[in-house]
Formats: C-alpha cells, sequence, structure tokens
C-alpha cells in the first residue's frame, strides 16, 4: 500500500521532471519565434505579404505565454507536494507518539496491581531497576512528539545544497538533483543560469574540486558558490620486504662465508699445472 510520503514523493519526481520538459519547450519555442520574426522582416523589406509571418509569430507568443504559465503551476504543485510529504511526516509521527503512549499506558496497566501487591507486602514502594519498558515507551512518544512539533513549525524548508563534481557538469543531472529535493529552491531556469556563470575547469591548482551550488530563498535565492578542494588520495607504496630470518645451520670458515673455499689453494694450483 502506497503511504501519503510515497505519493508525495512521487509527484515532487513527476514535476521536476515536467519543469524541466517545460523549460526546453520553451527553449525551442523561442527559437522558432526568433525565426519567424526574422522572415518576417525579411518579407516586408521584399515587399511580400506578412500575413503568414504575423500569424506565426502571434501563435508563438501564446505558446510561450501558456508554457510560462505551465512553468508556474508545475511549480505551485511541487511545492503543494512538499507541503503534503511535511503533513504527512507530521501525521506519522503524531502516530507512533500516540502508540508509544498506549504501549506505555497497557504495561503501566498490567504492572500497576503487581506493584500495589508488592507495596503492601513488603510495606515501602517497589521501584524497578533500570529502564523499565513502560518508561522507555513513554520517553519515545516525547520523543516522536518533539521531532513533529519541530517539522509542523518548520514548514517546507526554503534552504538547501547540493554537491556537484566539477568534472562531470550534466545540466540536466544538476538541475535534477535540485528539484527533486523536498525543499524550496531556485526554479530550473534560475539553477542553468548560475551552472552557466561557473567556470567548467575540472581541476583546482592541479586537483579536483567539488562545487557546492546553496540556496537560501528567504536571502533572495542562489547563494554565492563554494569551491572545495580535494585534496588528491596517497598513493599506495608497497610494504618493505622483510629481511631473511636466519635459520640454524652449520658453521663455516671465513673463507667458505666469501667464497674461498671454493677454489684451490695456490700450492695446489702449481702442483696441478706441473
Amino acid at each position: 500500500m502506497t503511504t501519503k510520503i510515497e505519493t508525495a514523493l512521487g509527484e515532487i519526481k513527476l514535476y521536476a521532471h515536467r519543469e524541466q520538459e517545460l523549460l526546453h519547450q520553451k527553449s525551442e519555442k523561442q527559437i522558432e519565434l526568433q525565426d519567424a520574426q526574422r522572415l518576417g522582416g525579411e518579407a516586408l523589406l521584399d515587399g511580400d505579404t506578412t500575413d503568414d509571418a504575423i500569424d506565426t509569430v502571434r501563435r508563438l507568443q501564446l505558446q510561450l505565454w501558456q508554457i510560462e504559465s505551465a512553468l508556474c503551476g508545475c511549480r505551485q504543485r511541487r511545492l503543494a507536494a512538499i507541503a503534503e510529504k511535511v503533513t504527512a511526516e507530521v501525521a506519522g509521527l503524531r502516530q507512533r507518539a500516540s502508540e508509544a503512549r498506549q504501549q506505555a499506558e497497557a504495561i503501566q496497566a498490567k504492572t500497576a496491581p503487581l506493584l500495589a501487591s508488592l507495596k503492601e507486602l513488603e510495606g515501602v514502594p517497589h521501584a524497578p531497576q533500570g529502564v523499565s519498558h513502560s518508561a522507555n515507551a513513554a520517553s519515545l512518544a516525547g520523543i516522536f512528539d518533539g521531532q513533529a512539533g519541530e517539522i509542523e513549525r518548520r514548514g517546507v524548508p526554503r534552504h538547501g545544497h547540493i554537491e556537484i563534481d566539477s568534472a562531470i557538469f550534466s545540466m540536466d543531472e544538476i538541475v535534477d538533483a535540485v528539484l527533486q529535493q523536498s525543499v524550496d529552491g531556485p526554479s530550473a531556469s534560475d539553477v542553468i543560469s548560475w551552472v552557466d556563470a561557473q567556470p567548467k575547469s575540472a581541476t583546482f591548482a592541479g586537483n579536483p574540486t567539488t562545487c557546492r551550488l546553496s540556496w537560501d530563498m528567504t536571502a533572495g535565492g542562489i547563494l554565492p558558490a563554494a569551491y572545495i578542494r580535494t585534496l588528491p588520495q596517497p598513493r599506495a607504496v608497497a610494504p618493505p620486504e622483510e629481511a631473511p630470518v636466519p635459520t640454524g645451520g652449520r658453521l663455516v670458515s671465513v673463507d667458505q662465508f666469501f667464497g674461498h673455499a671454493a677454489r684451490p689453494r695456490r700450492d695446489q694450483r702449481e702442483e696441478q699445472s706441473a
């Protein structure tokens, strides 16, 4: 069964892709409009009729207005999906807190008569050693309530960032990474403009770099770029060879050690030559 959070994530992904598609359509229509305006100007210059050119320009302008409207609607629906995800997260945490409280109350309902009997027998209240299951469940309920309250107070997050490897500068991947985050953020066109303004160098001082795209919608949108130098990985060095461990054996003379013992002595060589 699909949860509300999964449904919201699916809509966020859907409208992220749709915004990119609409932006591509807008770019194509802008090129067509420029061509139509140029052809209309040439027709007027040559004294030909411009009715067809005017109709084409008007049609393309209307299509561009429709695309702009669709882009605005796409962003509004994406933000609505993010808000639904936040609401679903809060509801889920509240539900978990309620279940934890019910568990604590159920345990206490069973242990209360037993503790009362122990108190009557021993004459003093009985306190369990360590952290009881009921206390742990009550603590979890408080944690879940706190998390739900924090998410509810924050609402839709309005800031975020992504890390971009400068050696891989794929525009579609960068835009997709921004739009698929469950936060309010810059539009696809703003991201493209920001990327176009960045240097395309894949190295910094001879080492790879990572570029951070950060934004804060309460502060006006995309923040200045931050370039993070990635230190090169140390090269693997082979461990030094271990010296051979001497093994026990027979004693040898100095001459044998230096190889002299293998050669005949001088007097032996003279006798052999004679």
